[in-house]
This record gives C-alpha cells, structure tokens and sequence, in this order.
C-alpha cells in the first residue's frame, strides 16, 4: 500500500497555525485524525463540514462522479467559529498521477451560510450561495468537476476542506489552486476537512460501467431512473405510481400526460410537502413561481442523494389529493 503526503492539498496550513490539521502522512483509506485525537472532521472549535450522500471516509456515490451525473454533493458546514466572514472549499485528489487534481474551488461562502446545495452549476458565481466565486478545476473548466479516476488505479482518496476566513478572499472567478491557497492560508482562523473515496470497477459486459457504491454490492454507475406518469388517462389528478422506493443516487422523471400539472417539492409550496432535513428542495419551475406547469409530454427529472422520505405535490391540485411520496433507502 502506498503513502502519500495527505497535506498537499493544504501545503503550509499546520505552520500557519491553522487548527484541525492531519498527520504527515498516512495510508490509503486510513481516516485523518484531528487535533483533539479523535477521526472525523470537527475541530477543536467545533468547526465541521460532513455530506448527507456519503460517510466520512466512505465511498462517494456514483452520481457525484463522471461515471454518473458528475454532479456536486450536498454538504452540511456546522459549528463555524466566531470572527469567521468567509468560507471556503477546495476539493482535491492527492492520489492522482500527477497530484493533486483539483476538483472543486469555491470561496467567498458567507460564513453563516450552513450549506453548500447539491448540483451547483458550474459558472464564475454561485447565486444560491450569495455570489460566491468559484475557480478553475484540473480540466481548466469553472465549478465542480467529479471524481474519475483511471480505472486501474485502486481506490483514491478525496478532501473536502473547508476554511474559516477572517475576511472574503475577493479572488476573481477563475482563480487556480495554488492562487486560491495562498489567499486562503494566512486568512483561516479554522480549517475543517470531509474524506470521500472512490474507485472505478472494469467496464462490464455490454460496455456498461459497474461501480462500487459503499454497500458492497456492484450497482449500474448512474443509478436507476423509475418513471412517474403525470395526470395520465383516467387518472389525471394522480401521480402514476404516487409511491415509488429508490435508491440513493436513482433519478425519478416525471411525465407530463395531460394538462396544468407541475412537481414541487418544496416545502413553502404546500403544507403537505415534506423531505428529510438534509436534502435540498426541488421542484419542475423555477424560483417561487409555483403557477408555472409542464407541458404534455414535457418531462422533469431528479437524483437523489439524501436518503429518507418525500412527499411532493402538484400544487394546482394539491387540494384535490395530487400527492405523491418517494421513498429513499
């Protein structure tokens, strides 16, 4: 098994004085130990980033990775210490060829932000984060790029860090890893970090791709996608099946089959919406505009990534009982 330094991703930090930081080095799939003794990623300040998709030290799913939707996970920031104005984030593989790939760079996160949602676009800003700034990753493109590592490679290994900042970096959008790291360092009263692993099984049969998911079992890499009827014939205030059980990482879509329906679940819409604390709300229109409907044969989709139940509506028929429930395990 090889070793590898785990502190490339953060060259400098201890020496800066930064709390929560790792040993030197330490094995593959060995979890980082903080300052206080104890493996997780709290610091001595409380200070925590964790993600409802994966354990840490676990496997990533492979919807945040190129052998699914290649989309960013939904991350949860606790316990952010007091004098903190900014926040964050570079996401990195110190395992790759030529390390360390970079991932994801995302900064001027307001400090009481308490989230970073799944699935942020890639672009220069982030407008659900209240214009933070995001940077270029190892392909040279803007925002979130997943794991994919080269498919005879063992597992790899991938570091969510967070830092607490004094005060906003004001990088320009675009900026690289090493600029992003030398505003940060000398800026973090804190510094927090999630682990995340992944590897890519051989191609299977038919060239599709099997990867491993955490349970031990081998499941298609992009997950499931059930289908969900809208309003069908004979049913046009119901959702068809109005109760599926999924996966985390399956994709529901929803079809339109008749007129003046939409998805919503979000909570604000109706009282009869509900989803489990961590996940992000969703909903087939934009913004609040709940009036907004999908035309016939016009579809919506959705990957889930944090499990539990969902109660979603169409909300012009709400009251009339358009509800329908997924469940996530």
């Amino acid at each position: 098994m090889r070793r590898r330094t785990l502190l490339r991703s953060a060259a400098g930090a201890a020496s800066m004085g930064v709390v929560g930081s790792v040993g030197a080095s330490r094995s593959r799939g060995e979890q980082e130990t903080t300052t206080d003794g104890e493996t997780g990623t709290a610091t001595e300040t409380g200070f925590s980033l964790r993600s409802p998709a994966f354990e840490n030290g676990g496997s990533i799913p492979p919807a945040f990775t190129c052998d699914g939707e290649n989309r960013s996970p939904p991350l949860r920031i606790e316990s952010v210490p007091d004098g903190a104005e900014s926040l964050a984030l570079v996401v990195d593989d110190p395992d790759a060829p030529d390390p360390p790939f970079v991932h994801w760079l995302l900064w001027d996160v307001p400090a009481d932000a308490g989230r970073i949602p799944a699935e942020v676009p890639a672009g220069e800003t982030v407008d659900a984060l209240d214009g933070a700034r995001q940077g270029a990753n190892g392909t040279g493109e803007l925002g979130y790029v997943g794991p994919c590592p080269p498919r005879e490679d063992p597992r790899h290994t991938y570091l969510f860090t967070l830092y607490a900042l004094e005060e906003p970096l004001g990088l320009d959008p675009g900026a690289g890893y090493e600029e992003v790291l030398a505003a940060a360092v000398p800026r973090a009263i804190s510094r927090t970090r999630y682990v995340g692993q992944y590897e890519r099984a051989e191609e299977g049969a038919g060239g599709e791709t099997t990867a491993d998911d955490g349970s031990g079992d081998a499941t298609d890499s992009a997950g499931d996608v059930v289908e969900v009827a809208v309003g069908p014939e004979g049913d046009y205030l119901k959702f068809v099946p109005d109760q599926v059980e999924i996966s985390v990482g399956d994709t529901v879509r929803w079809t339109a089959e008749s007129e003046g329906h939409n998805v919503s679940a979000k909570p604000e819409a109706d009282p009869k919406v509900s989803i489990p604390a961590d996940a992000d709300p969703f909903a087939s229109y934009e913004a609040s505009r709940s009036f907004m409907v999908l035309q016939v044969g016009e579809t919506y989709e959705h990957t889930f990534t944090v499990p539990g139940t969902y109660t979603y509506v169409c909300v012009p028929h709400a009251d009339q009982g358009m509800v329908g429930e997924v469940v996530v395990e």
